[in-house]
C-alpha cells in the first residue's frame, strides 16, 4: 500500500495543480471561481464576442442586464471597428459607422453570471445566421 500512496497523490494533485494554472475568478471577488468567458470573453460556437458587466443595482436585474449588455457591445464595436479600421483604410466614414451599427444590433446576451459581490456579467456575441 505505501508503494501506491504516491500514485494517489499524483491522482488527486494533478488536476488541482493543472486546473489552477487556468483558474477564472470574478476580477471583483478574488476567492470565487468564475465561468471561463469571463475571463477570456469567448465561448465554444462564437467567434466575435466581448464581456461587459454592471454593478448591483436598486433598479433590478432587468436593468442591470441591460446595462451590462450595452458596456459588453460597446467593447465588441470598439475591437471590431478595430478590424474594419484595417481593412477600410479610407476616408470612408460611412462604410465604418454601417459596419459598427450592424455588430451592435445582430449582438446577442449569450451567458449572464452574478459575482457574490451582485456585479452581473454578460458576454455578448454576434451568432451567425447558420448557427440560429
Amino acid at each position: 500500500m505505501k508503494k501506491y500512496k504516491h500514485i494517489w497523490l499524483v491522482i488527486f494533485l494533478a488536476p488541482t495543480y493543472i486546473s489552477g494554472c487556468s483558474t477564472c475568478v470574478f476580477p471583483d471577488s478574488n476567492e470565487t471561481i468564475a465561468p471561463n468567458w469571463i475571463c477570456s470573453g469567448r465561448t465554444e460556437g462564437i467567434e466575435h464576442s466581448a464581456v461587459g458587466f454592471a454593478e448591483k443595482s436598486a433598479a433590478g436585474e432587468s436593468f442591470m442586464k441591460q446595462l451590462a449588455a450595452s458596456n459588453a457591445r460597446s467593447a465588441l464595436a470598439n475591437k471590431q471597428s478595430g478590424n474594419v479600421n484595417d481593412v477600410v483604410r479610407s476616408n470612408e466614414q460611412g462604410a465604418t459607422t454601417r459596419l459598427t451599427k450592424e455588430i451592435l444590433i445582430n449582438a446577442k446576451v449569450i451567458k449572464t453570471a452574478t459575482s457574490p459581490t451582485g456585479r452581473l456579467y454578460v458576454l455578448v456575441g454576434i451568432v451567425s445566421e447558420n448557427k440560429k
